[in-house]
């Protein structure tokens, strides 16, 4: 949809906090601090998601993709419950294709 922000610091946590759950087989929560940085907003059928990106990818992203224009995106999965029942479900893109 054209608009970024800084990632919330509560998703970071939440990737964090599922980073140092499954070690071996994710990045070590310190790494996430220079890989994602800002969420971009998607349109999903209807529904506005933000969702964070790797760093790497954010100028890649704006050169290829134009506004309202069909992307398809390759995320990480990152799943979140804590005690105090909150939830995060995250998307982390990964990769994007036109």
């Amino acid at each position: 949809m054209g608009k970024e922000r800084p990632i919330d610091p509560a998703v970071m946590q939440s990737m964090k906090i599922v980073c140092w759950a499954f070690p071996g087989y994710l990045p070590k929560p310190t790494q996430l601090d220079g890989l994602i940085k800002k969420e971009f907003l998607f349109n999903l059928e209807g529904i506005e998601v933000w969702m964070p990106i790797e760093k790497m990818l954010e100028k890649h992203m704006y050169q290829e993709i134009k506004t309202g224009q069909d992307v398809t995106l390759y995320c990480l999965f990152l799943n979140d419950h804590r005690l105090n029942r909150k939830l995060y479900n995250t998307l982390m893109i990964s990769e994007f294709r036109k």
